[in-house]
């Protein structure tokens, strides 16, 4: 920032650290781990492998160059992740050594930050706010329906008409119809007077019934003449039995 004079203090930065240092516990040499979780991990290259394992002494160097500059904010971020992820398996490394468990386990409720009379008054005004845009939708809709509509009503009104008309033609068809065989009942029932086409069907039923009684008829006799055949033939057959006998009673 303008205005401010930027000062590298090494030896008052190195005091500050040593002031805020967590000390070891009395009879050890250095804090545990487990204590503080802490992890540096070493910068990753873009090729996956850590920088300074292969021992070489230009390796502080390549890792200066291969660090992206200040305008690479893709890259810086690339390389903060890489870094976050290799520190991650670094520690869950640790842990797995030490046998600590370190997953959540399947029955584990974790407290609720915000009490249910809170999360009640937040679900009845996200309600309420449903509410209000779906009636909001509801007349926008009303409103565009009423407009069409105009255009739409002396269609409508046409086809309603059209309607009632074809409906009273189907009923004046209707009642013709049921007073015509009301008059034709009266008629018959009168003078025994019948129109064409019951006239016409009672000829076709005197038709087929007289038809019907000559095929009885037909099929009668031929079984009487069937039977008359049979006696024959019996008769005969007796006949020739009996000239059978004599002429052996004669010999």
């Amino acid at each position: 920032m303008r205005g401010m004079l930027a000062v590298n203090d090494v030896s008052g930065l190195q005091q500050k650290l040593e002031e805020i240092r967590y000390k070891p516990p009395a009879g050890m040499r250095r804090v545990p781990w487990i204590e503080t979780l802490a992890i540096v991990a070493a910068p990753v290259a873009e090729t996956g492998e850590k920088d300074g394992e292969d021992g070489d002494a230009n390796s502080e160097e390549k890792r200066k160059a291969s660090l992206p500059g200040a305008s690479q904010d893709l890259a810086r971020e690339k390389y903060f992740i890489a870094m976050t992820t290799e520190a991650a398996r670094t520690g869950l490394t640790r842990l797995r050594q030490l046998r600590l468990k370190f997953s959540r386990p399947p029955d584990f409720l974790a407290e609720m930050l915000k009490s249910d009379t809170h999360m009640a008054r937040v679900r009845e005004k996200l309600a309420a706010e449903k509410d209000q845009l779906e009636e909001f939708e509801e007349k926008k809709r009303k409103k565009m329906n009423k407009k069409f509509q105009r255009l739409s009503g002396h269609k409508l009104v046409r086809e309603q008409e059209e309607a009632r008309k074809r409906n009273a033609e189907l009923r004046d068809i209707a009642a013709w119809k049921k007073e015509r065989e009301q008059n034709a009942k009266q008629r018959r029932g009168a003078n025994g007077y019948q129109d064409p086409e019951s006239a016409f069907d009672a000829w076709v039923k005197k038709k087929d019934q007289a038809t019907l009684q000559e095929e009885r008829a037909q099929r009668q006799l031929r079984r009487k003449r069937a039977r008359g055949e049979l006696e024959s033939e019996r008769e005969g057959g007796g006949k020739k039995r009996q000239r059978r006998r004599w002429g052996k009673k004669q010999k």
